[in-house]
């Protein structure tokens, strides 16, 4: 496994790079900003299990989906089949999502659902030569990359059926 130096959590290198708190993001530039965060990645994990996400690179925001209102069905409660996602990380995780009302990310293929809360989403950010912290990588990072910049007219992406499998 490759050196790292920071992990971080999506949700806060969203507002670290865009300056702005994550609610006042407008739609395009969240699409933009982390379809760059994740391109660029070394590595993507879920936050709640510690797992590594396969397909990082064909991360989509899904607007129309929230941790308030994403209904899944859930394989690993005995009780309760059916889960609303805010519920399922705060009985099954222990996780109190800060902001359950934000667009959900979509890492799914045609094999399975992968779809996260985006404060579930961790970050590995390359090592850089030289050892900073944690604010200066941030602030070497920016200019590193113009990809990360918002775009005018980012492309728009067809959402695929939140139930297929």
């Amino acid at each position: 496994m490759e050196d790292y130096a920071f992990f971080f959590r999506l949700t806060t290198l969203l507002e670290l790079l865009s300056g702005q708190c994550l609610r006042r993001i407008s739609q395009a530039d969240l699409r933009t900003w982390t379809g760059r965060i994740v391109n660029i990645a070394t590595v993507v994990f879920d936050g709640a299990s510690g797992q590594a996400i396969d397909n990082s690179e064909e991360g989509r925001i899904r607007f129309d989906l929230s941790g308030n209102f994403y209904l899944f069905e859930c394989n690993r409660c005995p009780h309760v089949t059916f889960h609303f996602l805010r519920v399922h990380l705060k009985h099954r995780c222990g996780f109190l999502m800060h902001y359950p009302a934000m667009p959900l990310i979509n890492f799914s293929t045609p094999e399975a659902t992968a779809i996260f809360a985006m404060e579930k989403v961790w970050i590995g950010v390359p090592r850089l030569p030289t050892p900073l912290l944690a604010h200066e990588t941030i602030k070497a990072i920016k200019p590193m990359t113009p990809l990360l910049e918002p775009m005018a007219n980012p492309p728009r992406h067809d959402h695929p059926d939140i139930f297929s499998k």
